[in-house]
């Protein structure tokens, strides 16, 4: 009937919603192992006399040391953080009712950051031991191999840029925007800045008149510059005009006539 029909809907979205809240308190409890996990812990697989269970600093004592050591070595290091993070969406995603294939472009682009993260923690180890590192903490092994790879047949050089490309790359998926808009904004910005600086230097200039730290020549002033102008003006001329020299006329040579009877 109706009224069975919506009774079992409700239940159903109860079901869910418990289901999303134990989800979240897993991922919960799961990031703060990963968290507080430290290489040196004891397991379950490991526990003596000497390490008993007093000298666990992981948060969740020997069973999130336990937990957290395979996800921890064996992944991304403290880029696994992920994943605890993916649980927690995952259930709150449950308790709002929120569509589940909504997500799988949220858990890509998590997963590819905490890699990227994996990679950056690899990146001092890998670059002192020239691709030869000795023990992959705290990136894990997958940043660590990575980082090794590259640096062995590529060089450092190429670890560092290729490592910054992937970065970009990230940064391009996960807020949408193009390169191709970073040089318009670039020039956009520097025009703001030019106009604001010409405003604020024409109101300082008109601050500066008006306080008189600039003095304002009056008119008597003026008018004694420039007959000051015009006195020197004449001077000079009239110097000039004395330095000019009238041309001397030329004397004809004596001519012997006697040179001319021989």
């Amino acid at each position: 009937s109706f009224f069975s029909k919506n009774k079992n809907t409700k239940d159903s979205s109860i079901g869910i919603e418990i289901n999303g809240l134990v989800v979240f308190a897993l991922g919960l409890l799961f990031f703060l192992s990963i968290l507080t996990y430290h290489q040196t812990d004891p397991t379950f697989g490991n526990l003596t006399k000497e390490n008993s269970y007093e000298k666990v600093g992981n948060f969740l004592g020997v069973a999130g040391a336990t937990v957290a050591k395979p996800v921890f070595q064996a992944t991304f290091g403290y880029g696994a953080l992920v994943f605890p993070f993916l649980m927690m969406v995952l259930g709150i995603s449950l308790l709002v009712h929120y569509p589940l294939k909504k997500l799988v472009r949220l858990t890509l682009i998590s997963l590819a950051w905490g890699y990227f993260i994996s990679i950056v923690l690899a990146l001092p180890e890998t670059l002192r031991s020239f691709g030869h590192s000795e023990a992959y903490w705290p990136s894990g092994v997958l940043g660590g191999v990575t980082t090794d790879i590259v640096a062995r047949f590529l060089g450092r050089f190429a670890l560092a840029f290729l490592s910054g490309i992937f970065c970009l790359i990230l940064l391009m998926l996960t807020f949408r925007f193009q390169l191709s808009i970073i040089p318009v904004y670039l020039f956009n910005l520097a025009r703001r800045l030019i106009v604001a600086t010409s405003v604020k230097l024409r109101i300082f200039w008109q601050w500066l008149k008006k306080i008189q730290w600039i003095p304002q020549p009056s008119g008597r002033t003026i008018k004694h510059h420039s007959e000051q102008h015009k006195k020197k003006f004449w001077q000079f001329t009239r110097k000039k005009e004395k330095q000019v020299e009238t041309p001397e006329l030329l004397e004809e040579p004596d001519h012997d006539p006697s040179a001319f009877a021989e």
